[in-house]
């Protein structure tokens, strides 16, 4: 399982990944300080620019991740447009291929949307967070390879468990969270809680590395170890 440390505008980002035994990845606005793993895609809902994709498509060529991704597929669905939207993710789909890009990633946002992702394309959960997130049913992700976006790890490991459950497998997770929360004097420990430290406030990025090889280790053991 590639366990991925997305985070931008942070010079020691690819350090700090490096010494949790993650790979680094960035949202394509941002400054690369390092090889680049993943590299996501920044998009505003009916707000999206017609030149964002042209834009993302150049950091792509730039950059060489090994994974990327098209849109998100189907926020803003209606039945009426399905034949559209559908159109537009393949299209993306083409153009990442064409450029090279190893491991291709579509982001599914309604239910069924899972059974028009192409096959040779991982299946990127949207993991539920207080404000965002699409889980799809797990049945659909039967026999699909899937990849973790974001959320809390401790909700990561409950979905690793489930996917396999129904016969999908994980093999790749992204995450910020170890990040945001060592901002706040808080770590994950290797029983997977968060735990405020008290009295001496730790730098932020001792508690991130912590946190990151516990992440790393509890993330492993639910998907069985692989690598």
């Amino acid at each position: 399982m590639h366990i991925i440390f997305v985070r931008g505008g942070c010079p020691m980002a690819p350090r700090v990944a490096k010494l949790c035994q993650m790979e680094y990845g960035i949202r394509h606005d941002y400054v690369a300080y390092g090889e680049v793993y993943m590299l996501d895609i920044k998009f505003k809902h009916r707000r999206r620019p017609p030149y964002l994709w042209h834009q993302y498509m150049a950091r792509v060529r730039e950059l060489r991740p090994q994974l990327a991704m098209s849109e998100d597929y189907g926020i803003d669905y209606s039945p009426r447009a399905h034949t559209l939207i559908r159109s537009r993710m393949t299209r993306q789909v083409a153009d990442l291929r064409a450029a090279g890009v190893p491991q291709i990633m579509v982001c599914p946002k309604f239910p069924g949307a899972v059974r028009d992702i192409p096959t040779d394309c991982r299946v990127a959960v949207s993991v539920a967070t207080g404000y965002s997130g699409f889980e799809p049913e797990m049945e659909e992700l039967r026999g699909r390879e899937c990849h973790l976006l974001g959320g809390d790890p401790r909700r990561q490991v409950e979905i690793v468990h489930e996917i396999k459950t129904v016969g999908g497998r994980v093999v790749s997770v992204d995450g910020n969270m170890m990040w945001m929360k060592a901002e706040h004097g808080q770590w994950f420990s290797r029983d997977g809680r968060w735990i405020q430290t008290r009295r001496h406030r730790w730098p932020t990025q001792i508690l991130a590395i912590i946190s990151g090889l516990n992440i790393v280790r509890l993330l492993r053991a639910a998907s069985g170890g692989n690598s």
